[in-house]
C-alpha cells in the first residue's frame, strides 16, 4: 500500500493534516502503514515540520527526484536513505546504454531503484512499519553574560553562556 502526496498545496492536493488521517485509516483497517510516495519538495517539507507531522515523517519513502543523481539529499529527518528511488530513464541513461531500461521500453519512462535487495524491500513492504523517529534538534542559543529565566510557552532550549550549560523555557508553542 501507498500514499501518493503530489505537493503540499491543500488548495491543489490532499492536506498533510489530511493525508496524516487518511493513514491513521489505512493503519486501523489493516494493520500496517503505507509506504509514502512524494516527491522532493514535500518530502522535505516533510522532514523539516516532522513534530507536526510524526506519522507520515516516519513511513518508508518513495522518492520520486527527477534527477541523474541525489547525492547529499539523505539523511533528511527521519529518513536515512529512501525505500524506493523513482526517476526518469530518459534524465539517467544514455542513448546507448541504460542499466535500468526495460528491453522493449521507450526511453522516457519512469523507473524505481531499491536501496536493499528485492528480498529486504519485500520484508519492509510486508510489514508496513513506522521507520524509528529521530529526536528533534533542540535549537542551541549562544550568549555571553549571566543565564537569566526566560519565560514562555513550553520550548526547552540549551543555552551556552560563557561555556556552562544553562536550561531555559521559551513561549514559541513549538513543542
Amino acid at each position: 500500500m501507498v500514499i501518493d502526496l503530489e505537493g503540499i498545496d491543500p488548495g491543489k492536493y490532499m492536506s498533510l493534516e489530511d493525508a496524516a488521517v487518511f493513514v491513521g485509516h489505512i493503519k486501523t483497517r489493516t494493520g500496517r502503514y503505507p509506504m509514502l510516495y512524494t516527491n522532493h519538495v514535500t518530502a522535505k517539507h516533510i522532514a523539516a515540520n516532522r513534530d507536526r507531522f510524526p506519522i507520515l515523517s516516519r513511513l518508508p519513502l518513495w522518492y520520486a527526484r527527477y534527477k541523474p543523481g541525489i547525492r547529499n539529499v539523505f539523511p533528511m529527518g527521519n529518513w536515512d536513505a529512501y525505500a524506493l528511488w523513482q526517476f526518469s530513464a530518459a534524465s539517467n541513461c544514455g542513448k546507448r546504454r541504460c542499466p535500468y531500461r526495460v528491453a522493449g521500453t521507450l526511453t522516457d519512462i519512469d523507473v524505481n531503484v531499491a536501496a536493499t535487495n528485492a528480498k529486504a524491500l519485500k520484508a519492509v513492504w510486508a510489514k508496513g512499519e513506522l521507520l524509528p523517529e529521530k529526536p528533534l534538534d533542540k535549537p542551541l542559543l549562544i550568549a555571553s553574560g549571566k543565564a537569566e529565566s526566560f519565560s514562555g510557552a513550553g520550548m526547552d532550549m540549551d543555552m551556552i553562556v560563557t561555556g556552562s550549560v544553562a536550561k531555559a523555557s521559551f513561549a514559541l508553542g513549538l513543542r
